[in-house]
């Protein structure tokens, strides 16, 4: 009798215990509906930024990250109920084995773009003409389903340095997982669908190229004041912000959504 007891006891702890674990790790988000009063987090200077921010409306107090990793570290510690994020930034994280899961359906479509400014309407051009070229090749597809399916994917560059049409000054922001990786110790140097993307456009005209690393809100500036031709990401052209008005947009590249992320 004694031993039926103690088995019932501790089954019962083990009950409450893997509730209380589940009720841990459940913040009870599972769309756009629960995020009232919440904390949310985003990588500052990105779309998935602005985008959040209609849900201060809501209570929610948005928190802004300079990089996913340190957004990836506060939704782990609990110091965020949720972020929202780029979706392929998120099925990346999570296929490197991230301790997180995407909560919602998509909230939002965005594009991704190169900028330039209006008064290089021929870069524009040439970009577009490129773009254009690499979507009916498949080329832009093969490059992007390969960075989605395999994280640790690496992309052939070619030489740029035998090109030459040419050369281009492009800027970039290295926190925009996938579309850019930063150099670390296991890479020899950056990658990502972005700069993949950059390398076939360039070797399709025939130009070289010089990459420039920095902060997302510097990459507008950085065009208007001339240091680069053109930049990987698009920004909100009609936000009215003095400056925006002189960029312009290429054609679009690839569509992703936004989501909500929560930790397992």
């Amino acid at each position: 009798m004694k031993i039926k007891v103690v088995s019932i006891i501790v089954c019962l702890a083990l009950i409450v215990l893997s509730l209380v674990s589940c009720a841990a790790n459940n913040t009870g988000i599972k769309g756009e509906d629960d995020l009232k009063n919440r904390k949310i987090g985003v990588i500052e200077s990105t779309k998935s930024d602005v985008f959040a921010g209609k849900y201060t409306d809501s209570g929610c107090e948005i928190i802004k990250y300079p990089s996913y990793i340190g957004l990836e570290k506060a939704l782990e510690a609990g110091e965020i109920d949720c972020a929202v994020v780029d979706e392929n930034l998120a099925k990346t994280r999570i296929k490197k084995g991230a301790q997180i899961e995407i909560a919602s359906e998509p909230l939002g479509q965005d594009t991704l773009t190169f900028s330039t400014v209006k008064s290089k309407r021929v870069y524009n051009v040439m970009l577009n003409k490129a773009l254009e070229a690499l979507s009916a090749s498949g080329k832009i597809d093969e490059i992007v389903n390969a960075y989605l399916e395999d994280p640790n994917y690496v992309y052939d560059y070619a030489d740029s340095a035998e090109r030459s049409n040419g050369s281009f000054t492009v800027v970039l922001d290295p926190s925009q997982v996938p579309y850019v990786f930063a150099q670390d110790e296991s890479r020899e140097m950056p990658g990502g669908i972005g700069l993949a993307l950059i390398d076939a456009i360039c070797e399709h005209l025939g130009c070289a190229y010089t990459l420039l690393p920095l902060s997302g809100s510097s990459l507008e500036a950085s065009l208007r004041m001339g240091i680069a031709d053109f930049a990987m990401g698009s920004f909100d052209l009609q936000n009215g912000e003095e400056g925006f008005e002189e960029l312009q947009e290429t054609m679009p590249i690839l569509t992703y959504n936004h989501v909500i992320v929560i930790k397992k």
